[in-house]
């Protein structure tokens, strides 16, 4: 599979709904409806065998084939009950044997592992049972959110060189599969998404012919007692039959009449014998890639080539419905079903009037407008004030508070000048303030300058001039950033600096010279709170002293420990420990990407053992929860996967000068029909009507695609160029202006290196 053979074969073997498949089935049919020959007939067989068809007449076939439609070629791939439920759980259970096999408390360690996976989003990574790698009750769904965070729950569990080769496979298996489910396809990912066929199919087989082979594995506990639980209906049944037959031969009238039982049935010794795993206990079982599953994996590239993207046509959609009547049933007694369920129906609907009628007023709470309006929403409410005095004094032991005002007013500075020169620009601003434009734009230029470069005397000046109304800072629960997918459609993540979903990227800030060859174009943030304060600037450029409204977040660094990015592992990070300066800072909630799924690397175990008396534990930061390094997973979504694609995500509008350009087209004429060619005249033989019949359909195609465009042509060609650019310009102004502006906004890394 996925060898330039396989693609070969699949081509030339292709089925085809010809004359002969036709007459196989008629044919097929003619011996079971008139000759009353079984289905299984070996006469039956021999006609439908050779194309693994059956004795059915399809409506498609029957209607279209006069026209040369071929019936099979509308048949697609279904990537949740092929790859879900197909490859990965079967890959996912040989997974299983195999760590059973070397170490049964691995598993264990493994179930372990998936529990303590942090959650992502609402609903996109769910919190894994205790007990994964039993199975029990897991839908399609479940089965891919263990693929995507399959790599550091397996890592380190078995010797080497077997893990290496495990979590090359994991980390191509997840890339084909985001490629696969892409719900907007390019040229390039679609070739791309062929080359990872090629590399899936090579890991396959690796894995198949060197660590299966190496060790051998045997049914899993769940895998023997469903087997045991077959042979005893099989028993069942033969048993049943076997006194069926019996009661025909011996009717109850001729039976004693001091028993009224028959005696009970044996198994025959035939089925007692043949299977020597039923008293051996568990068979010895291994990986099988001959399926009919993995095969059609070879099919997807070009099954999206021919009919588009899998989530068109994948049983992914509707089954995702089955759980709102299924959740419905539950809360019935089982009786009455219907009018149980319609009245679960009307008790919604009151919950939710009941439910707009107290949701906050529009400037409090989230809205969907906000989604439209700004890059991020942090609430306007200040109803958990905290002050910075109390505060610093009662959290002067906790290394997280060093520095904090410092740290806080350097990094509102650049912000409020930004802001003062925005409103000085402003045509209905009022005179006074734009006799400091000059020098406002001198001064945001400054702050822009390198560190080496800036006057520090007048700066810690303007740091001073900066009060904070009523020395408050007011804390947020939530933060909402919305942005825009790969597939230019809005969407929204929410971070929670409380929960596990509290991880944020940002966009490098990078030189000019480093554009071209960069390792790592993001960087990675925790938020340690969320949090807005009224600032009233009295330095250099004020212009007034109104108080105004400044977001930040308050955040603890991730420095990348690789020093270039790997084409088949994940991003490995670290979180810069509390002795460094720069550990923690303050970040603009503009400047955020979106939220991230960052992973421990568990393999490695945590940083910190144990208690620790002699360090100072910080309560805020919980670094005693740490551990040595994390993964960023860059397979916790479609659109997170496309953002390590630079330049592929269409919607990335921060990433397009990257773009792989794209060869032009052929200019294409609109297509002239046959009925307004003109047409030969009447022929006057057999060959004269055959040479006019083909020279009318070659002026049928050149009518199609013109290579080189005629000079009529010109104006049209220039027509089309213009409807680009209104599309473009359009495209454009898609956008708000908030978001077109902070779009680009890029977050420098320091520079300085963690204290040991």
């Amino acid at each position: 599979m996925g060898e330039p053979e396989d693609r070969l074969v699949r081509i030339e073997t292709a089925r085809l709904d010809d004359q002969s498949k036709q007459n196989a089935v008629k044919s097929a049919r003619h011996l079971i409806y008139k000759n009353n020959l079984a289905v299984t007939n070996n006469r039956v067989e021999d006609l439908l065998s050779e194309g693994s068809l059956l004795p059915i007449d399809n409506a498609f076939s029957a209607r279209l084939a006069k026209f040369s439609f071929n019936m099979f070629s509308m048949l697609v791939v279904d990537l949740m009950h092929e790859v879900d439920l197909g490859v990965w759980k079967s890959l996912f259970i040989q997974l299983l044997r195999l760590l059973e096999a070397t170490d049964k408390g691995l598993l264990t360690i493994l179930d372990v592992r998936y529990r303590s996976m942090p959650t992502f989003g609402a609903d996109t990574i769910r919190r894994f049972t205790s007990n994964a790698s039993e199975m029990k009750q897991l839908a399609a769904r479940d089965f891919e959110d263990l693929l995507q965070c399959a790599i550091p729950a397996f890592e380190g569990l078995l010797p080497e060189p077997h893990n290496g080769q495990v979590i090359s496979l994991l980390y191509v298996l997840a890339k084909w599969h985001s490629l696969a489910k892409l719900r907007i396809h390019t040229d390039h990912t679609v070739n791309l998404l062929d080359e990872m066929t090629t590399a899936l199919g090579s890991q396959f087989r690796l894995f198949e012919k060197g660590i299966c082979l190496a060790i051998k594995t045997k049914e899993l506990p769940r895998e023997y007692q469903a087997r045991k639980r077959r042979e005893a209906r099989r028993k069942a049944t033969v048993a049943q039959k076997n006194g069926n037959k019996r009661r025909k031969l011996n009717p109850s009238h001729t039976l004693p009449t001091e028993s009224s039982e028959l005696p009970t049935p044996e198994a025959p010794e035939l089925e007692q014998g043949n299977d020597p795993g039923l008293s051996s206990g568990r068979k010895e079982k291994s990986f099988n890639l001959k399926t009919y599953k993995f095969h059609s994996l070879g099919d997807v590239a070009a099954c999206i080539r021919t009919f588009g993207t899998t989530d068109s046509y994948s049983t992914q959609t509707p089954e995702g419905l089955h759980r709102c009547p299924k959740s419905h049933y539950k809360r019935t007694s089982k009786k009455n079903v219907s009018r149980q369920l319609s009245r679960i129906q009307m008790r919604q609907m009151r919950i939710q009037r009941l439910r707009k009628q107290l949701y906050p007023a529009s400037d409090e709470g989230f809205s969907e407008d906000c989604e439209h309006e700004a890059h991020y929403f942090i609430g306007k409410s200040q109803n958990q004030p905290i002050c910075l005095p109390e505060f610093l004094r009662t959290k002067r032991d906790d290394p997280v508070t060093k520095d904090f005002m410092s740290k806080l007013r350097a990094h509102l500075l650049p912000r409020i000048l930004q802001q003062l020169l925005q409103e000085a620009e402003n045509p209905n601003a009022p005179a006074e303030s734009t006799y400091n434009v000059t020098l406002l734009r001198s001064l945001v230029q400054a702050h822009n300058l390198p560190t080496d470069q800036m006057d520090t005397t007048l700066q810690k000046s303007d740091m001073d001039r900066i009060l904070i109304h009523s020395d408050r800072i007011y804390n947020h629960n939530i933060f909402h950033i919305n942005y825009t997918r790969y597939d230019v459609r809005r969407d929204v993540d929410i971070i929670n600096p409380k929960t596990s979903r509290r991880d944020l990227m940002c966009l490098r800030e990078l030189e000019k010279e480093e554009l071209a060859d960069v390792a790592h174009r993001f960087v990675y943030s925790r938020v340690l709170g969320i949090y807005h304060v009224n600032i009233i600037y009295r330095g250099r450029g004020a212009f007034d002293l109104r108080k105004r409204r400044f977001d930040f977040l308050w955040i603890r660094r991730y420095q990348a420990l690789d020093s270039t990015s790997s084409a088949d592992s994940l991003d490995r990070l670290e979180l810069i420990p509390l002795a460094n300066k720069d550990a923690v800072g303050f970040l603009d909630p503009a400047h955020v990407l979106r939220s991230c799924h960052i992973i421990p690397r568990f393999s490695l175990g945590q940083r910190y053992f144990g208690a620790h008396t002699s360090r100072i534990a910080s309560k805020l930061a919980k670094d005693q929860d740490d551990w040595k390094e994390y993964y960023a997973n860059r397979f916790v979504d479609r659109d997170m996967s496309m953002r390590y694609l630079w330049g592929l995500g269409i919607g990335h509008r921060y990433a397009h000068s990257d773009a792989p350009k794209v060869k032009p087209a052929p200019i294409q004429r609109s297509p002239t029909p046959a009925c307004a060619l003109p047409l030969p005249e009447h022929p006057t033989s057999s060959g004269n009507a055959k040479q006019q019949a083909e020279a009318l359909a070659d002026a049928v195609l050149q009518s199609h695609f013109v290579e080189d465009p005629s000079p009529d042509l010109e104006p049209a060609s220039q027509e089309h160029e213009y409807a680009l650019e209104d599309v473009e310009r359009e495209d454009q102004d898609w956008y708000s202006d908030e978001e077109e502006e902070n779009i680009g906004h890029r977050v420098q890394e320091p520079e300085s290196e963690p204290d040991d």
